[in-house]
């Protein structure tokens, strides 16, 4: 998959993440102030697609709004339809209580109906993803984890693509 420009310029996005996205084969966008990096060939646990896009300067990605729920959403769609991606909302920390990783508070949320408990027990239930084909709606989800053994790491539970997003620097205004 080539990277795909679908709303606004990739140029505001580092250059530095214009090569990971190549590399990834993934697919980079920019709306707002923020630059999109969908990685579907990555099949990882919560915390390791959180890891991945954390040491890249970013965060899973975190909705604030309808509108760029809608763009998301979008951009989904035409990409990556039929797979839900992981952002980055969760209560590990206190049970029915979610944060975004990036620090943004939740003001948005998109709820599939019955999120709660709907998959496992709500206490097992801690990582959120996106699911493109029920209407962009979010679930919260057991997040997946690495065992660990003399053989090296196997994954256990979910494990999905990541939707990593980066904040774009406006830098000083030159109008005075």
């Amino acid at each position: 998959m080539n990277i795909t420009i679908i709303t606004g310029n990739i140029d505001l996005c580092p250059h530095k993440l214009q090569l990971q996205a190549q590399r990834d084969k993934g697919t980079l966008s920019q709306n707002d102030h923020s630059c999109y990096e969908l990685v579907p060939n990555a099949k990882v646990t919560w915390q390791q697609a959180e890891q991945m896009c954390s040491s890249r300067d970013g965060h899973l990605v975190y909705i604030t709004s309808s509108k760029e729920q809608n763009f998301i959403q979008n951009f989904m769609k035409r990409h990556y339809p039929d797979h839900a991606v992981w952002i980055g909302l969760t209560d590990k920390n206190t049970e029915g209580h979610f944060h975004w990783t990036s620090g943004m508070q939740v003001q948005y949320t998109n709820w599939i109906p019955g999120h709660i408990a709907n998959y496992a027990s709500s206490s097992q239930e801690d990582c959120v993803v996106l699911i493109p084909y029920k209407n962009g709606q979010w679930d919260d989800i057991p997040c997946g984890y690495t065992q660990h053994s003399i053989f090296g790491g196997t994954y256990s539970g979910e494990t999905h693509p990541l939707l990593c997003e980066y904040g774009i620097s406006t830098g000083p205004s030159l109008i005075g």
